[in-house]
């Protein structure tokens, strides 16, 4: 067989997660939601030998962020309607997670890499498409580009503006970046050419937080590489143009409407949050409305994602979010900090913090990590 049935259902389940077209509340995920649920039922059918043993504290942590969330939901100040909404919108990120750590254990080492490689061929080939079709309306008149590139990035066919591209493209980067640099790789040239594709389409997206976030990971990979006198002269090379860089990264955010609207959220949240109803400010409002709580005008949604997190299930919600990804850097040996610094850095900017990619692509390089120091290196 060119896969196994267990290998076929995580290549499955990768390439479903990239297929993303749509409203995020909605539409969007219909695909990664309905092939969730398709291959949970199968995994149970088939009985995939998952080491249940293994990750049981996997499944622990992972519903106890479910429950525990879920309940604030239902106690907090979200409208009773609203709870279902919620029920379904932890459910999904959670359950591609344990889907994804689950299946990494039992594929063949042969199936993860081809599962992974498609992945990103797949997720490539949708920001190709998107592109194409992005650029398509103003390639008659480029100068009104030039004039104003903001038209490049509301004219997203698929998703809400190019922002969002480039959050889907970032984490698919990493997510591959990550993977091939820590496993023996099947087609190197084209690994390589697949990273470079990302890297164009990130740029390509005109999200500067995207671009910014991804220049960073690429140094800190770089930088991590580094041992002994060369990673000494780089670090008093750093600590020298941090103290002459910072002033102006702050001068420019503040010159930038979009950056001085983030600092406004962030600096908004105290007053805020002793403004609001107790039990709204511990354990929050639900997505949807929790969206607007800590958002910088009144009616307008907050875009970063403490904000929202503390809008959603309030400052106790916040902390158990935060628990969760800090338990797997420490079990990770902090394997996953990688992609934890692009979840956090980028969320200063925007980011859903229920966003499936995010869980999708933090699980594979957790997995990894566990198959690694189960089997060792495939």
């Amino acid at each position: 067989m060119i896969f196994s049935i267990s290998g076929l259902l995580f290549g499955f389940l990768l390439i479903a997660s990239t297929i993303q077209y749509g409203e995020y509340t909605y539409t969007r995920y219909a695909v990664p939601m309905i092939s969730s649920i398709i291959i949970f039922m199968l995994v149970i059918f088939i009985r995939i030998p998952i080491p249940l043993g293994k990750l049981k504290d996997d499944f622990f942590v992972h519903f106890i962020l479910f429950f525990i969330l879920f309940l604030f939901s239902v106690f907090g100040l979200a409208p009773p309607e609203e709870s279902l909404f919620d029920l379904f919108k932890l459910f999904f990120p959670i359950l591609m997670s344990l889907l994804v750590i689950g299946l990494i254990q039992v594929v063949s080492w042969r199936d993860l890499k081809r599962s992974v490689v498609y992945m990103s061929i797949s997720a490539v080939f949708f920001l190709l498409v998107e592109f194409v079709l992005r650029l398509l309306p103003v390639i008659d008149d480029f100068n009104q580009v030039i004039v104003n590139f903001y038209l490049l990035k509301v004219q997203s066919p698929f998703m809400v503006d190019s922002n969002a591209i480039g959050l889907f493209a970032l984490f698919y980067f990493v997510g591959h970046w990550i993977f091939v640099s820590n496993v023996k790789v099947i087609w190197q040239r084209l690994d390589r050419c697949i990273s470079v594709l990302f890297i164009f389409f990130i740029i390509a997206s005109l999200s500067r937080a995207a671009i910014a976030v991804m220049l960073i990971f690429i140094l800190y990979q770089v930088y991590t590489k580094m041992k002994g006198k060369k990673k000494l002269v780089v670090n008093m090379f750093l600590l020298t143009t941090a103290i002459f860089i910072i002033p102006l990264i702050v001068e420019l955010v503040l010159s930038d409407g979009s950056g001085n609207t983030k600092l406004g959220i962030l600096s908004n949240v105290p007053y805020t949050m002793n403004s609001l109803d107790i039990r709204g400010a511990l354990i929050g409002y639900g997505i949807n409305e929790g969206n607007y709580i800590y958002s910088y005008e009144k009616g307008k949604y907050s875009h970063l994602l403490v904000p929202m997190l503390l809008g959603h299930f309030g400052l106790f919600g916040a902390i158990v979010y935060f628990a969760f990804f800090l338990y797997y850097l420490v079990k990770t040996n902090f394997s996953s900090f990688g992609v934890t610094l692009v979840i956090f850095t980028v969320g200063l900017s925007y980011l859903h913090p229920f966003l499936e990619t995010i869980f999708v692509i933090h699980s594979l390089i957790v997995g990894m990590h566990y198959k690694l120091k189960w089997e060792g290196r495939g």
